[in-house]
């Protein structure tokens, strides 16, 4: 018989996080077993939904049940409280965490940047560089999003030259992100420069173009992009 495990982490994959829930909901009422797999599924879907309740009450038990001491579930819980805009919770679980992986940093950059917290962004950037523990697309979104909010474009220029000595330039989120930092800089140059060497574009990427021609006063010229 097929586990409900996998019917979960079925419909996590898909982005069905409410079926996940409900998946969730029914197995508890005939078997109250939950794994790590399972803790980590919910936890992502809570995340996507905003459920921070049902996040932290599944927190409190995975603590309870040891599981929370669990790379995977520990990271699922940071990116769940940092989503749900309770980075509150979500730095205390970070502060008494050891062995810490990319992901919890990636969980945390990305949550200080959406909740306008630039520069506590940076020093975790910065942490993160210094900890041997590498950088991503993720890693890099964030920290774009963080030096728009400080302006800081040396900085800025600093991690594009690190996305583009990683291949990671080439990333479409990474590109928009970084686009959006430069215009936000006053940087116009840069990001057509960014925008221009872009493989690829979608929806954001012409936005995010538009938006930093309209910030830098270049009404005009947005006209000229269609």
């Amino acid at each position: 018989p097929v586990s409900w495990s996998a019917i979960i982490a079925g419909c996590v994959q898909n982005n069905l996080f409410s079926l996940a829930l409900r998946f969730f909901k029914e197995m508890q009422k005939v078997d109250g077993g939950v794994s790590q797999s399972i803790y980590a599924s919910i936890l992502r879907s809570c995340a996507s939904l905003s459920e921070l309740r049902l996040g932290g009450q599944l927190h409190a038990h995975a603590l309870k049940s040891d599981f929370a001491a669990d790379g995977i579930v520990r990271t699922a819980t940071l990116d769940m409280y940092a989503k749900c805009d309770n980075m509150q919770d979500a730095q205390i679980l970070f502060a008494k965490s050891e062995n810490l992986n990319r992901q919890s940093y990636n969980a945390m950059i990305t949550g200080y940047s959406q909740e306008q917290h630039g520069f506590k962004a940076l020093l975790l950037f910065h942490r993160l560089m210094s900890s041997g523990l590498g950088f991503d697309e993720i890693s890099l979104s964030g920290v774009f999003r963080a030096c728009a909010l400080v302006k800081g474009f040396s900085e800025g220029l600093q991690v594009y030259g690190l996305a583009i000595k990683s291949n990671l330039s080439v990333d479409v989120c990474v590109a928009n992100a970084a686009i959006d930092m430069y215009g936000k800089c006053q940087a116009l140059a840069e990001a057509f420069r960014v925008f221009d060497e872009m493989r690829r574009r979608d929806a954001v990427s012409w936005n995010a173009i538009i938006a930093a021609n309209e910030q830098n006063g270049k009404g005009c010229k947005t006209l000229s992009l269609f």
